[in-house]
């Protein structure tokens, strides 16, 4: 197994005015579980094909195990590649298709068998091997697709959105499995996702990017609880988290409404401007009758999942205008109803407005109260 190394990794291509990937610093752990995450376009799947040497970088370099690989032709990088299309060939059985790559390395028959019947008990596929592609369920192929993986023995595992074609319900089921076989093959991974819910639910630590910068590279907890700036903030969660601009005024209090929030020492001295933006996710309200000091809104949805209520509501008071709460499975809300709302200090988060960056935790203590003179 092996550690992996991206240092001031960039990738240009010429026709281009700014690189695909910009001085990337990444350093995976032996045997850890990364997921790369971003919006479309941001570099994802460029990072993982730069590290299998699909895409020549064009400064900095590439490490696998300590050695640089950034010259290394792809065959020679010891790394198994799963894709989202399966890549199976359809005129081949599930073995054959699991024992390909061993095959065009003429490994032994008896070896080639071995391994492939490993890795078919580990996905479970042992009944499957004598079918051909075409009459298995889109699960069941990636899982083939995985297993050629396995059977190689790779020192690193590379996974591009592998599940983004199996329905919900299938993708459940295939990431827990995903997730069970990397911890016990122990087998260094990245993986590529859209979906931050496997991000979360899989991943020792997560690599958000944008345009194809390095926002935050973090466990899930913390880049849940501490998110580094404003973009990893409003990308990370689902729903994601509120994000609401309000003025800095009088002695470094923020105008939440008409309810004044005291910032704490190292956070004045941090602030650059006289805006901040403070985030909440929608559980981390508390939720006041109307006219109490805070935000007032008013609800525009009510969305009863049983467990959660979730709450959609616009204000006046605050931009954007759109706000999200989860409430208790059994809450009672209406449509049309106003509701003040104030933000939970202990799951507060305040980004500086000019910067986008997190200011320093609270410091203070905690002289929180209505502003005069009714909501600014």
């Amino acid at each position: 197994m092996a550690n992996v190394s991206f240092r001031k990794a960039t990738l240009q291509y010429p026709t281009l005015d700014r690189p695909t990937i910009n001085k990337l610093d990444l350093e995976v752990e032996d045997g850890e579980f990364v997921c790369v995450v971003g919006p479309s376009g941001c570099g994802k799947s460029t990072t993982i094909r730069m590290l299998a040497g699909l895409e020549f970088i064009t400064g900095g370099r590439v490490y696998i195990g300590g050695k640089d690989v950034s010259a290394v032709p792809p065959r020679d990088r010891d790394i198994a590649m799963v894709f989202q299309n399966y890549a199976l060939y359809p005129h081949m059985t599930v073995a054959d298709n699991i024992g390909f790559h061993l095959m065009l390395q003429k490994t032994p028959k008896e070896e080639i068998r071995k391994r492939v019947e490993e890795a078919a008990s580990l996905l479970d596929l042992g009944q499957y091997l004598d079918r051909k592609p075409a009459n298995l369920s889109g699960g069941q192929r990636q899982r083939v697709a995985m297993g050629r993986a396995i059977v190689r023995h790779p020192q690193v595992f590379l996974m591009d959105e592998p599940l983004s074609n199996l329905d919900a319900k299938l993708r459940v089921q295939t990431r827990t499995q995903i997730a069970k076989i990397q911890r016990r093959l122990g087998v260094t991974t990245m993986y590529v996702t859209h979906d931050q819910v496997e991000a979360m639910t899989m991943a020792d630590r997560i690599a958000v990017l944008k345009d194809g910068l390095l926002q935050q590279y973090a466990s899930p907890a913390e880049m849940y609880h501490r998110p580094g700036n404003v973009f990893v903030a409003g990308f990370i969660g689902s729903p994601s988290m509120n994000l609401l601009e309000f003025d800095v005024v009088g002695e470094g209090q923020i105008a939440y409404g008409n309810f004044g929030i005291q910032l704490g020492p190292a956070q004045r001295a941090a602030l650059t401007g006289k805006k901040v933006v403070v985030g909440s996710r929608p559980e981390a309200y508390y939720v006041l009758d109307h006219g109490e000091p805070g935000v007032h809104a008013i609800i525009d949805v009510v969305e009863d999942l049983g467990n959660d209520v979730y709450l959609y509501l616009s204000t006046e008071e605050a931009q954007p205008r759109s706000i999200t709460v989860r409430r208790p499975g059994g809450s009672v809300h209406h449509v049309g109803e106003g509701i003040t709302l104030r933000p939970s200090r202990a799951a507060m988060h305040v980004f500086d407005q000019a910067t986008g960056l997190r200011l320093p935790d609270y410091d203070g203590d905690g002289s929180d109260a209505a502003l005069p003179g009714g909501a600014l």
